[in-house]
């Protein structure tokens, strides 16, 4: 994986940001929304070989394929609600990025919850044979 286009990417959006922010602050804003959707493309696009990797040798060692569908939402909604939280910063509102993060985990949480209800299920079997 090549990391000089996504910091060409970075230090060419903040540069052309920067220079825009003074006479014309809307596009600023715009220019750094673009810039981060081209990042995450980028690294989305590389994500996908890691994926099919994890997938491969998660198949190996006999973990659920819908474990791993879990992972990768959870990690992907992690992402996205990170991103989403700077940018809002990024434009002054803090109170929303504040509640966004907290929305994203909460999100998360309730991902989790087939997980968990069947970590708590096992659990419970193991304890009783005890």
């Amino acid at each position: 994986m090549n990391v000089l286009p996504m910091i060409g990417i970075a230090l060419c959006g903040t540069v052309l940001a920067l220079l825009l922010r003074r006479h014309h602050p809307e596009f600023s804003m715009a220019v750094s929304i673009v810039a981060c959707v081209l990042l995450f493309l980028f690294a989305a696009q590389h994500f996908m070989k890691f994926k099919d990797a994890l997938d491969t040798v998660a198949e190996r060692c006999g973990i659920p394929l819908s474990l791993m569908t879990l992972l990768y939402k959870v990690v992907g909604t992690a992402y996205l609600g990170q991103f989403s939280a700077a940018l809002c910063r990024d434009a002054g509102e803090s109170a929303l990025a504040s509640a966004l993060e907290f929305c994203t985990k909460m999100m998360i949480l309730l991902m989790s919850l087939p997980l968990l209800t069947s970590l708590f299920e096992k659990l419970t079997t193991i304890a009783e044979s005890i």
